[in-house]
């Protein structure tokens, strides 16, 4: 009986402990890791949401860009940190349900280094050509391949990206160079440039620049058009193939954080975006507002997993 009360004792005490934690939450700055580089869609929606974290919580929300390996860097950071809510990741899906399945030597375990806060938005995955680009459509592109490959950009090996390229040209049989960047900044750079004639990439670091006529759209990785750009063909519409990009953006916390916390950042994350201010901004490079849930994150991101798990084998992926 001694030994019992003992240990429920205890146990009250670490519940206690932890509860008196959230409710001081937090007492000092929180570092928020962006795996990609500054300029970005992804670095413009972590500093946006991070800066009204800051409001909202009395205590800076830093970013702090940790860039390379498509994103595992970053993550690896995250996922090494100690478990008190002042260290969290801001990125994508590509960490979290492909790198795993591509990356040889991956130095973090996606499944059971993080726990989900908050899928933040969506997005939209365009392939986007430079207008010196001798090419009116998808199909005069993929004629040019079959006399010579042409090279194309993403944000790293490994990444979301780089997978619906990679699936495009097998089911297409059309052969292309991939020239992996450390992110979406220099990515788009180059390609307005010119430097490369294709870039794949989210949406929202090319809209200004699609609507400039700077970039040309080829098509879309999505079942259906984007309403943003309703002209650009689906993949399926322009190559015949269907081949979808699943593109999202969102936090999370290094496994075993207390539940209280990863409750505190779920609540004040959804608060951010229905911020008016946020809304606007995010809005304006063509993001799709999610505020999805922790459990039904965690959910998305465990289906999207065996998903990418079936795509990598079925298209010969190895790890690199």
């Amino acid at each position: 009986m001694k030994s019992w009360l003992a240990a429920l004792a205890v146990g009250v005490g670490l519940l206690a402990a932890a509860s008196a934690t959230a409710q001081s939450y937090p007492a000092k700055p929180v570092r928020v890791v962006n795996p990609y580089q500054a300029g970005g869609g992804l670095d413009m929606m972590c500093r946006t949401i991070s800066d009204r974290l800051g409001e909202y919580l009395k205590q800076p929300f830093i970013v702090d860009n940790k860039v390379g390996g498509g994103g595992t860097i970053g993550a690896a950071i995250v996922a090494q940190s100690p478990p008190d809510g002042y260290t969290v990741l801001c990125g994508n899906n590509s960490e979290m349900t492909l790198a795993q399945f591509v990356i040889a030597n991956l130095p973090y375990d996606p499944e059971r280094d993080f726990v989900p806060i908050m899928m933040a938005v969506k997005q939209t995955v365009v392939l986007a050509a430079h207008p010196s680009l001798p090419a009116a459509d998808m199909k005069q592109v993929l004629e040019m391949t079959r006399k010579q490959p042409i090279a194309y950009a993403t944000s790293g090996i490994g990444t979301n990206l780089h997978l619906a390229m990679e699936m495009l040209s097998a089911e297409t049989r059309a052969p292309f160079s991939h020239v992996p960047y450390k992110g979406a900044a220099s990515l788009v750079t180059d390609n307005v440039a010119g430097h490369i004639p294709l870039a794949v990439i989210n949406l929202a670091p090319l809209a200004q620049h699609i609507r400039d006529k700077k970039l040309r759209p080829l098509l879309v990785f999505q079942s259906e058009r984007n309403p943003a750009i309703p002209d650009v063909p689906t993949a399926k519409e322009a190559t015949g193939v269907d081949v979808a990009a699943a593109s999202w953006f969102g936090f999370q916390a290094p496994a075993k954080t207390p539940p209280a916390i990863v409750a505190t950042l779920e609540r004040e994350i959804r608060r951010a975006l229905a911020d008016p201010g946020v809304k606007v901004k995010l809005n304006a490079v063509n993001m799709e507002i999610a505020a999805m849930p922790s459990a039904e994150f965690a959910e998305v991101i465990r289906k999207e997993r065996a998903l990418n798990a079936t795509l990598v084998k079925r298209f010969n992926m190895k790890p690199e």
